[in-house]
């Protein structure tokens, strides 16, 4: 059994190659009903097949129903491992509009790194401005220079 889908078919299209010395990429394809990009794509680890693919493909290979479940076992396996994990602070960081227009209101030229002026000309509460100004400065997004500012 093959460790996934990609090597499966790698593994696949190499017998056909040896059996065939004119059998290319484009007739693998053909005979998958699989756009040659593509197929060249998940060949090379480029990009992942959904699960629609892989039903559809197995299906013209004839791959046993177990070995199908496994590939299927191993893309949601891609899935739940496709995203990274970020700190709490960092989430609100990307998830909040007023941590970008602080570090935009700090490129203008009369810029006053006092909370209450920041606050003041965002419309924030003092403390959820300070909140904010906090977490750029745990995130190292602002730092303070040798006056303090």
């Amino acid at each position: 059994m093959s460790k996934n889908f990609r090597q499966y078919l790698q593994v696949e299209f190499i017998k056909r190659c040896k059996k065939n010395k004119n059998y290319s990429l484009r007739s693998f394809a053909r005979q998958l009903d699989v756009d040659p990009s593509t197929l060249s794509k998940i060949l090379k680890n480029k990009i992942h097949p959904g699960s629609r693919l892989i039903f559809r493909i197995s299906k013209k290979l004839d791959i046993p129903e177990e070995e199908v479940t496994f590939f299927f076992q191993d893309l949601k396996k891609q899935q739940n491992n496709s995203y990274e994990k970020i700190a709490l602070d960092t989430f609100a960081v990307i998830s909040d509009w007023q941590h970008f227009a602080i570090l935009e209101l700090m490129k203008i030229e009369d810029f006053q790194p006092q909370a209450e002026w920041i606050s003041h000309k965002l419309g924030l509460s003092l403390s959820e401005t300070e909140k904010s100004i906090q977490r750029l400065f745990d995130l190292e997004l602002i730092l303070l220079d040798d006056q303090g500012q």
